[in-house]
């Protein structure tokens, strides 16, 4: 059951389209350094992991970082790990850094060399925060690398003075709107096979004001919504019946 309620579903909304479109626009250029922002749930992490098979056919190296619960030494061996560095156990941090230095010498003008893409960067601890600073700013340098980071917002005061200086662009993440949620209904409704009759007509408004217009609760509700009307023998779930079900999510 938490592998159902937590599984992720795609619903590609125009303002994740257009927030996907400008990180696009860096990956063309070759170069820089892309914000992505929005509150918890709406999609950023989704659209990373999108962003990032995208990437991989547009840079000769694209790899995902998730910034969560990692150290400054992890952060360093996670960056060398995806640039194909092997190094010995022994190197210091400088050597390390070195080495990272010589891996992004040499690619091709005109296209990015290395695409690294930073999820949950608002939960970087202070002992890393020095450590992307130097990575942004050795991607500056080189100008041939693009560094995508996801950050809830507002953005932390800590990450915000590390990363100030280096964004090149800043793109929000909007939860959905009404007409959106309904949609959403309906789209997760014909891909998971379900009948749409198990939601009653106020069904869509109700999720919509009981999540946020938040994707991520949106999806889980929704299953746990179908498990119920299931387990009721197809018994159609009004704004009450969703009001409840919210309530068990988060008792």
């Amino acid at each position: 059951m938490i592998d159902q309620l937590s599984a992720e579903w795609w619903f590609p909304t125009d303002a994740c389209r257009e927030a996907a479109a400008r990180c696009l626009h860096l990956f063309e250029r070759g170069a820089g350094c892309g914000l992505l922002t929005g509150d918890v749930g709406c999609g950023k992490s989704l659209i990373l992991k999108r962003l990032t098979r995208k990437a991989a056919r547009l840079a000769q190296r694209a790899f995902l970082v998730d910034l969560s619960g990692m150290d400054a030494a992890e952060f360093r061996w996670r960056l060398c790990a995806g640039l194909k560095i092997n190094p010995s156990a022994r190197d210091t941090r400088t050597q390390l850094w070195t080495r990272m230095t010589d891996a992004l010498e040499g690619g091709r003008p005109g296209r990015a060399s290395v695409a690294v893409l930073f999820d949950h960067a608002e939960q970087a601890s202070a002992d890393l925060l020095p450590e992307l600073r130097r990575w942004l700013t050795l991607a500056a340098d080189s100008r041939q690398v693009v560094s995508i980071l996801s950050s809830r917002s507002p953005l932390p005061a800590g990450l915000a003075d590390t990363i100030i200086g280096f964004v090149d662009l800043r793109t929000e993440v909007q939860p959905l709107s009404m007409d959106e949620a309904a949609e959403f209904l309906q789209g997760w409704s014909r891909d998971e096979a379900i009948d749409p009759k198990s939601f009653g007509a106020d069904a869509a408004a109700a999720l919509h004001q009981l999540t946020g217009g938040r994707p991520r609760e949106l999806a889980r509700l929704l299953r746990l919504s179908a498990m119920a009307s299931q387990a009721e023998g197809g018994a159609t779930l009004d704004a009450a019946a969703l009001a409840a079900l919210k309530s068990e999510m988060t008792a």
